[in-house]
């Protein structure tokens, strides 16, 4: 069965969202992974991350083993183009969909997550519960469980 991923938009600072919110996972040895593909989408100042030695010193039991080496540079596949963006959210769902975990929890920023969902912008740690299937063109596809999805009243389906 493939995994029921939930998309968080994050608020203020992406380790405040995890440590305060998920707090409870970390507690009971839930693993946190840092991946480059989830980064933000522009290449402004505030939103290009800090160097790795950097995070492993705030987060030292978070796992960046995995993270790109080119991180936090906006170039190549994390370059600011509408295009590059729209490659990386594919290639941020296929990572979704390669995964044998049963749930995964994904915290990011808005931007990014507008075009891994190819929907509506998320709120302020508005989160969002989808179903990792593949289309009729063999792509994968993330198809929101509305019913364990954060009803946020004024967002238009």
């Amino acid at each position: 069965m493939p995994p029921i991923v939930v998309l968080i938009r994050h608020a203020q600072a992406l380790h405040k969202t995890v440590q305060h919110s998920l707090g409870w996972l970390l507690d009971r040895g839930v693993p946190v992974e840092a991946r480059a593909e989830w980064q933000e989408d522009t290449a402004n100042p505030c939103d290009v991350g800090a160097e790795r030695t950097e995070l492993e010193k705030v987060w030292p039991n978070f796992d960046f083993s995995q993270l790109d080496s080119i991180y936090p540079q906006k170039t190549g596949l994390y370059g600011p183009g509408e295009e590059t963006i729209r490659k990386r959210a594919e290639v941020a769902r296929q990572w979704l969909s390669e995964q044998t975990d049963k749930c995964i929890v994904v915290v990011t920023h808005s931007g990014f997550l507008n075009r891994v969902v190819e929907g509506p912008r998320f709120r302020n740690t508005e989160y969002r519960t989808y179903q990792v299937e593949r289309n009729e063109s063999g792509q994968v596809a993330l198809v929101e469980m509305k019913e364990l999805s954060k009803d946020i009243p004024a967002r238009e389906t």
